[in-house]
């Protein structure tokens, strides 16, 4: 008989977080899970630490070489057997009722896809508040496709509250019905090093009939000092650059029309950030190459153009 759910853990060199985060999905309850650890091709003892829990039937461990995470997570979903399926980040850990309670939801409202808060929080498990934990109080529990996409979409982007906080559209706050993702042929796209959990959810989040909201706080998001900020290399703004032409691509094939400004400001807002922190982090003739690369992009430049009017 197969699993309730499948929860995919994509480890990379995570030796001093994966037990933490194994125990937390060992630990569930009320709920009949398999727990598919993806190493993606670590060189510390992260495939050690896991092979402590090979005792455990729920726990199967891939190894593949290095690919990055949309690699790791396809892989993971190829294995899966689930009726539902979740993501896990090796560093974080989450509530032991999470799954229960979004599988429980899912079930109730028949609904493709179930999305909870997070508590973000420091290393040393400081509570770190930000806007972005908690989902809109004007959002209904249950979003129809038309909502989803003239309400949820646009606010993973630029948000919609006075402090214009984004939703964080991260794919481990959510559960999906394995056989929805199935059925649109879900994959998570491998050019992307970040940013790819918005590129996915945005791709299937556009398509889902409906979406239940869980307003509760059950997955622990770890915050990490090497966050994109202080891990600005040469090509993160290549990456983000694809990211945005990716984007543009998906709104435009899914007539997403109230996506459109909201992504011409997002562009802009993070073409900007990215042109501050490449100046600020790499110095030198590297930043003043990279910010050229940025700002002659045409897909920056159209956004620019389209927000000045």
């Amino acid at each position: 008989m197969s699993p309730s759910i499948s929860i995919i853990v994509c480890a990379h060199n995570s030796e001093k977080t994966i037990e933490k985060c194994l125990q937390s999905l060992i630990a569930q309850k009320d709920i009949d899970t398999e727990i598919i650890v993806v190493d993606d091709g670590s060189t510390d003892a992260t495939v050690k630490k896991c092979q402590k829990y090979r005792c455990d039937s729920k726990i199967k461990l891939l190894s593949i070489p290095r690919g990055g995470p949309s690699l790791a997570r396809d892989c993971g979903m190829d294995v899966a057997t689930g009726d539902f399926i979740g993501f896990v980040d090796s560093d974080d850990y989450v509530e032991n009722t999470m799954y229960s309670e979004l599988y429980t939801a899912a079930k109730e409202a028949k609904a493709d896809i179930v999305i909870c808060e997070f508590v973000r929080e420091s290393p040393d498990g400081k509570r770190i508040y930000t806007g972005d934990c908690k989902l809109p109080a004007e959002f209904p529990d249950l979003l129809e496709n038309q909502q989803i996409c003239t309400m949820y979409l646009p606010q993973i982007l630029v948000g919609n509250n006075s402090l214009h906080i984004p939703i964080f559209g991260g794919v481990w706050r959510c559960l999906y019905r394995r056989n929805y993702l199935l059925s649109i042929g879900a994959k998570f796209n491998q050019h992307l090093k970040f940013g790819e959990d918005l590129h996915f959810n945005f791709s299937v989040l556009s398509k889902a009939s409906c979406m239940k909201i869980c307003r509760k706080q059950l997955y622990h998001y770890v915050q990490w000092p090497n966050s994109l900020g202080s891990a600005i290399q040469e090509d993160t703004s290549e990456n983000y650059l694809r990211l945005f032409r990716e984007l543009k691509s998906l709104i435009a094939r899914g007539n997403l029309e109230k996506c459109q400004i909201p992504y011409v400001i997002w562009v802009n807002r993070f073409s900007t950030y990215l042109v501050v922190e490449v100046l600020r982090k790499l110095g030198g003739a590297c930043s003043k190459k990279t910010v050229l690369t940025i700002q002659k992009d045409q897909t920056v430049r159209e956004c620019a153009s389209r927000y000045s009017t």
